[in-house]
């Protein structure tokens, strides 16, 4: 119970780092393109509170796309997900801020914040799943499952969830798992 909460509450800060982030790559997109955030062409404010609003449907795209999951995702997966709820976001940025019509638009901004949008998610999420995977292979923040059974699916099974390592407390000697201490023959 004590690692599902801690799996949980990963998933939570990831969602919150997400949103920052997201943030972060529009502010960093208006400053690549317009320099200073007081221009008078293109105010900030209405700006930032459209980034703010859209930052939310960003999240529920990522969320919907699969992203915070508990399964792990690859490199693809990671890309697919993150690609398409950034180009969604973005296209969405776009539409509202079109209607608006209220002032200035650059489509270099546009650009901007698909593209440091998807490198910010992609580099943070690549580099939590690095960090995930060397703590399971240090043994830390690893669920314990217990699988019974014989045959065929009872080797099968471990090995998919494990990616082909053979599991510990199995026993090679005959069918299932087993544990030294509790099994006599």
């Amino acid at each position: 119970m004590k690692n599902a909460r801690a799996l949980l509450l990963q998933k939570f800060g990831e969602i919150i780092v997400d949103g920052i982030l997201i943030i972060l790559s529009f502010i960093a997109a208006y400053g690549l393109r317009i320099g200073q955030f007081y221009s008078t062409d293109f105010p900030f404010w209405p700006y930032f509170r459209l980034a703010m609003m859209i930052a939310p449907v960003f999240l529920f795209l990522l969320s919907w796309s699969g992203l915070y999951s508990l399964r792990e995702k690859g490199f693809g997966e990671l890309f697919r997900m993150i690609s398409f709820s950034s180009l969604s976001g973005t296209t969405l940025f776009v539409l509202i801020f079109f209607f608006q019509r209220e002032f200035f638009f650059s489509r270099l901004i546009v650009f901007l914040v698909f593209l440091l949008s998807a490198t910010f998610l992609l580099s943070f999420h690549f580099l939590l799943t690095k960090y995930t995977s060397y703590q399971h292979q240090k043994g830390k923040r690893v669920l314990k499952t217990l699988i019974i059974g014989n045959g065929k699916a009872a080797e099968t099974i471990p090995r998919r969830i494990l990616g082909g390592h053979a599991p510990a407390g199995h026993d090679r000697h005959g069918p299932g798992l087993r544990t030294g201490a509790s099994h006599r023959r």
